[in-house]
């Protein structure tokens, strides 16, 4: 964040985003800021705690510093934002990190996400991956961190960047676009973009980078401008919230540090002239802001997927293995104890009548009771694929349930495993009649899967817009089995489903599908008892329920009657 001239820039482009006023934004948004005096639950690294609590505190924010296991979840649920921040990742703030996460995407609590020194230290480089399956609202960090956290980078040198900002521009877009999140990298010209559009901040003071946490107090900043209300007098849906309070954090940030530079006669001066600052910047300082935006570079992925490229296709080659063109994958050399398939049958791994009534198991719905019990009355009750659904559970726990359920339904039902690809193989290591998994848009792709589960393992695949199917049909013959397709309808049991499709939604998807000679699809989300002729009708190969069966008196009744009711609509 170098000085630089003091003149207004003007957006480079018209498209979209770049014609707006941001400076103006970033002003309104300063403004809700101060407003809301945000509670900003801080997950972040020892070294820089005090001076993060200071930086809030000054700027107009309440600090809270919880990262302890037992607190971390409940406090998430009531903050007004989480930063989760890497810099000092101990065993015991990682466990409080990953229940604040957990409880910051159950109860829409926006969060950040500041990869500190990811790329050349393996052990957090892998737990950061790890936590983007728990959708951050803003990913920031510097150039040579979102390299490496984009799979386009080494690192750098330690918390320190080797990278430009420039070369890490693209991999920033390609990062947004993957995970969902606003990334922003800081620089002497910051960048934030949300996929589509990219936005420049100057100003700031090469000072920052002599006090410690410069960069990770601005991280808890962006948390408190996200989680802040929507400025007042505009609508919440209008423009990119998550976007602008983020480029504005940034934007009151460098006004800051420029203020205190301008009276600093060195390192220490500058840092206490900085938290003068930050409580002396109002909106009206921000008019002179220096910030340009201009269309993200480059096919977006839905452009991609409606030219026939996808994210998916481009890694095909880079991950060594599987061609493209829809070459069918071999069925031999199965790893041991996987894909047991209760109905052999040629060239299939899974019979699509066992499809028909499809039970997620899920942890969540379940509650108090066990979910081995729910598992043994569907199975009792003529249900003949199961997926274990653990999205809270820790991994030895999943692990745990993912055994005992095998000893249910082996030989009697297929029994898959969601997201976790490491619970499903230490499953199998163990000996268990586990036979694959099912994983959704945001997680490994799915050749990357296969690859790692073999040939002979089942794999579904979550899918419901177009961009999925344009990807899904790309993919090598054999690779998915079937297609997890919804939500048909709106469901409290996954609080980030995709939107609503309904029945026509779902009979067009599965026709083109059919129509491609892709996997047979199962309609899923917001469906259960009275649904099967309209998911018959639509061209299901079955229907997915949760509530219809975790939350019924008699599980294996419910089943019966599910099951009872796609027969007569045959």
């Amino acid at each position: 964040m170098a000085p630089q001239d003091t003149s207004v820039s003007t957006p480079e482009t018209t498209a979209p985003g770049a014609a707006r006023d941001w400076a103006g934004l970033a002003a309104e948004h300063l403004a809700a800021f101060r407003a809301a005096s945000p509670l900003v639950q801080c997950a972040t690294n020892s070294v820089v705690t005090n001076f993060t609590a200071n930086v809030l505190l000054a700027s107009g924010a309440a600090p809270a510093m919880v990262d302890v296991p037992g607190e971390a979840g409940p406090f998430a649920a009531m903050a007004s934002a989480v930063l989760v921040n890497l810099g000092t990742p101990m065993d015991r703030q990682r466990e409080g990190m990953l229940e604040a996460v957990r409880a910051a995407r159950t109860a829409g609590t926006p969060w950040v996400l500041d990869p500190v020194a990811a790329g050349p230290l393996r052990l957090r480089t892998d737990f950061a991956r790890e936590l983007l399956r728990f959708s951050p609202t803003v990913i920031r960090g510097n150039a040579s961190e979102i390299l490496a956290l984009a799979g386009t980078g080494a690192g750098g040198r330690g918390v320190d960047a080797t990278d430009d900002v420039d070369s890490a521009t693209g991999a920033a877009v390609a990062l947004s676009r993957r995970t969902g999140a606003v990334v922003a990298v800081s620089g002497p010209e910051d960048v934030v973009t949300d996929g589509t559009t990219v936005v420049r901040v100057a100003g700031g003071s090469e000072l920052l980078t002599r006090v410690t946490g410069g960069g990770c107090a601005l991280g808890a900043l962006v948390a408190g401008f996200v989680g802040s209300t929507t400025p007042a007098g505009r609508p919440a849906a209008e423009g990119s919230p998550a976007l602008e309070a983020t480029v504005a954090a940034h934007a009151f940030y460098s006004a800051a540090a420029e203020r205190a530079a301008a009276g600093a006669t060195g390192t220490g001066s500058f840092q206490a002239a900085f938290l003068d600052a930050l409580a002396a910047v109002g909106p009206e300082d921000l008019a002179s802001s220096r910030i340009t935006a201009a269309a993200a570079e480059g096919p977006s992925e839905g452009d991609r997927a409606r030219s026939g490229e996808s994210g998916w296709d481009r890694d095909l080659d880079r991950v060594g293995g599987i061609p493209a063109g829809g070459t069918a994958l071999p069925r031999s050399a199965a790893l041991p104890g996987a894909a047991t398939p209760v109905a052999e049958q040629a060239g299939q791994r899974i019979d699509p009548d066992d499809l028909s009534v499809y039970l997620v198991a899920d942890a969540a719905t379940a509650g108090e009771r066990p979910l081995e019990d729910i598992v043994a009355a569907a199975v009792d009750g003529g249900v003949r694929t199961i997926q274990l659904r653990c999205k809270d559970t820790p991994a030895k726990e999943f692990l745990r349930h993912a055994i005992a359920c095998a000893e249910i339904t082996a030989g009697r039902a297929h029994l898959l495993l969601n997201d976790r690809v490491d619970v499903y193989l230490a499953a199998v290591a163990a000996g268990a009649s586990v036979q694959g998994v099912h994983i959704g848009q945001k997680d490994l792709p799915p050749h990357s899967v296969r690859q790692l589960i073999g040939p002979d393992a089942v794999l579904g695949l979550s899918a419901s817009t177009e961009e999925d199917r344009a990807r899904l049909l790309r993919l090598p013959a054999g690779t998915v089995d079937y297609v997890g397709t919804g939500a048909v309808r709106a469901t409290p049991t996954k609080k980030d489903h995709p939107t609503p499709i309904g029945w026509d939604g779902f009979g067009r998807f599965a026709a083109a599908v059919r129509a491609a000679g892709g996997p047979p699809c199962v309609a899923i989300g917001g469906v259960g008892p009275g649904d099967a002729a309209d998911a018959r009708a639509a061209g299901a190969a079955g229907f997915a329920v949760v509530r219809a069966i975790c939350s019924a008196e008699d599980p294996a009744a419910a089943s019966r009657q599910l099951r009872d009711e796609w027969e007569a609509a045959a």
